[in-house]
C-alpha cells in the first residue's frame, strides 16, 4: 500500500501515469487558479449551491 491507497494491475498504472504528468506541471501562476476556476464555471452546467446550505465536512484519519 502506498499512501494509505491500495492499487492493482491497471489502475495502479493508470495512478503512476497520472502522477508523473502531474509532477511535472509548473506551479500555478498568480491568479491561474482563479481564472481555471472561472473558465470551468463559465463552460459546465455546474449549480453554484448558496453558501446557507453549504455545511461543512468532517476531515477523518484514514488509519482508523
Amino acid at each position: 500500500m502506498q499512501n494509505g491507497w491500495a492499487f492493482s494491475g491497471a489502475t495502479a498504472t493508470k495512478a503512476q501515469a497520472h502522477r508523473r504528468r502531474c509532477t511535472s506541471l509548473p506551479p500555478l501562476q498568480a491568479g491561474e487558479a482563479e481564472r481555471l476556476m472561472a473558465e470551468f464555471l463559465a463552460t459546465r452546467g455546474v449549480s453554484v449551491c448558496p453558501t446557507r446550505y453549504a455545511l461543512p465536512t468532517a476531515q477523518r484519519s484514514q488509519d482508523g
